[in-house]
């Protein structure tokens, strides 16, 4: 709940996709499903996470490993470093790692070898 509660999230980007648009695409809407969203400062609903529905592809639109970084202006970059922020770190690090083995047992199981995989 961190995230939710804190603004923890560094975002950085020029373009994003908006919640709206994602909506009105049906091939976007129907191959992803939305697992973050945020708002800009002008109140603008745009997308931070997706994960894919039958397929191993996920996208974030945020920069977790910021939380991490001592920079030297840290008001320019809005960083918070607690106990939440270093536990989304290690969660996000354990599920991405967990889904790299997931996928190559999957691969295995299926008489691939490392040259099926995309690397």
């Amino acid at each position: 709940m961190a995230m939710a509660e804190q603004e923890i999230a560094f975002h950085y980007h020029t373009y994003g996709v908006s919640v709206s648009d994602y909506e009105a695409i049906p091939s976007f809407n129907s191959f992803f499903k939305v697992i973050a969203s945020d708002h800009t400062i002008e109140g603008q609903h745009f997308l931070t996470g997706l994960e894919a529905y039958d397929h191993p592809i996920y996208a974030l639109m945020f920069h977790p490993e910021y939380q991490m970084l001592d920079f030297l202006t840290r008001e320019h970059w809005n960083t918070i470093k607690n106990k939440e922020t270093l536990d989304i770190i290690a969660h996000l690090g354990r599920f991405f790692y967990n889904e790299v083995v997931r996928i190559r047992k999957l691969n295995e199981d299926a008489g691939g070898d490392e040259a099926t995989l995309v690397k």
